[in-house]
């Protein structure tokens, strides 16, 4: 099934450089706060609902490393973080192989 068209576009030439995966593990009763907020946060590009301790995976796109803690601040309310910065991409992002 073809769900839509999608638009690839290089985050760091539009002035977001650094990107970083965050796990979020939410406090008792913040899962649909957490799902709300990284809905409503512009620099959240994936959000995604995970197995294990953690219950959300996030990739984030920010200007610069020092903008990651604001950003992390909004999170920390509802539950705790843990963040991977991106050094590098040897897979861009593609289509599952049929």
């Amino acid at each position: 099934m073809i769900r839509g068209y999608r638009v690839d576009i290089d985050p760091a030439a539009v002035g977001l450089p650094v990107a970083a995966w965050v796990r979020i593990r939410p406090g008792p009763g913040q899962l649909p706060k957490l799902a709300a907020l990284a809905q409503a946060t512009p620099q959240v590009s994936e959000c995604h609902r995970i197995s294990g301790e953690d219950c959300f995976l996030m990739k984030v796109h920010v200007p610069a490393i020092e903008e990651l803690e604001p950003l992390l601040d909004r999170f920390l309310l509802h539950g705790q973080t843990n963040s991977s910065f991106v050094v590098a991409t040897p897979v861009q992002p593609r289509s599952p192989a049929m």
